[in-house]
């Protein structure tokens, strides 16, 4: 039998000190590797270690005390340092014993205080010299084309966010990249449980550096867009520009709106503003 890779419920490790007699200590981790082809890899990871002795001695630790109680009375007491827990969460290691025989526990980790394992069971643990037994992948988290793109593998459709929201001051596109200037472009295909999301999540499908005049004739597209009427219809697909400038983000179908960098009226500050992208843009953005 094998341990289960969730859940947080431990045995104490005491209840067992009379029968069981640990050898080795294993845990289960997860972690991400690079494939041959340039993508990568969501791993789940068995680890083995033997040198255990120091680690038992830390789980045998009883566990601190909890804070003591504030006094009766209505003015506070000073606030003691030592007995402020912080706020941040804690999650129990994937750790079994195991004995000669092969049977496992896992055991309880002594705590703090504040509910945090005892100081001692974690620098016995960080001390553990950890063999790897075997690596099962989980999925993939990026394609060897996203990797060989430079384009992230899942984006949000940040023109339909901009668009939930209430409307952004519209003011003057912002100056975009020189025509010479070094632009990634990355395509998007939103994922198909996501279209009634306030902030759709797309997959990658294509990508790369666009050709100098490729670019030149996108940035014309985009200086010549106009104001974005009220629309309601989620885009299938949409793309990302990453300029020296800032980001442009374009909707290639549903309501084929553009994102980019504007001034604001009145205050002159500049942040993202929302437009109705010209017609020839999204086809001069997926042409091959």
């Amino acid at each position: 039998m094998r341990p289960q890779d969730e859940g947080t419920d431990a045995a104490p490790l005491p209840h067992f000190a009379a029968t069981f007699h640990p050898v080795a200590a294993v845990r289960c981790r997860e972690d991400t590797q690079r494939r041959p082809d340039g993508g990568t890899d969501a791993i789940a990871v068995e680890e083995r270690a033997d040198d255990v002795t120091a680690l038992l001695a830390a789980l045998r630790l009883p566990d601190a005390p909890p804070p003591s109680p504030e006094p009766a009375g209505n003015v506070p007491p000073d606030p003691d340092p030592d007995a402020i827990c912080p706020l941040d969460g804690y999650l129990p290691p994937r750790l079994v014993l195991r004995d000669g025989q092969g049977r496992w526990v896992r055991p309880s980790i002594p705590r703090d205080a504040c509910g945090k394992p005892l100081a001692e069971a974690d620098t016995a643990m960080a001390k553990l010299k950890w063999t790897r037994v075997s690596t099962r992948v989980l999925g993939q988290v990026e394609s060897a084309e996203a990797a060989a793109s430079g384009c992230d593998q899942v984006y949000t459709d940040m023109v339909w966010f901009t668009g939930f929201y209430p409307p952004t001051p519209q003011g003057d596109l912002a100056p975009l990249a020189d025509d010479a200037a070094s632009v990634r472009l990355c395509i998007y295909q939103v994922k198909a449980s996501e279209p009634d999301n306030d902030k759709p999540q797309g997959d990658f499908v294509s990508g790369g550096l666009l050709p100098t005049n490729r670019w030149a004739a996108v940035k014309r597209a985009v200086q010549t867009s106009g104001k974005a009427p009220a629309c309601t219809t989620p885009a299938n697909r949409f793309a990302r520009l990453e300029t020296p400038r800032g980001d442009i983000y374009v909707e290639l179908d549903g309501c084929r709106r553009l994102v980019a960098q504007g001034i604001h009226p009145g205050d002159g500050t500049s942040g993202d503003t929302i437009w109705q992208a010209s017609t020839d843009l999204p086809a001069l953005l997926t042409e091959p």
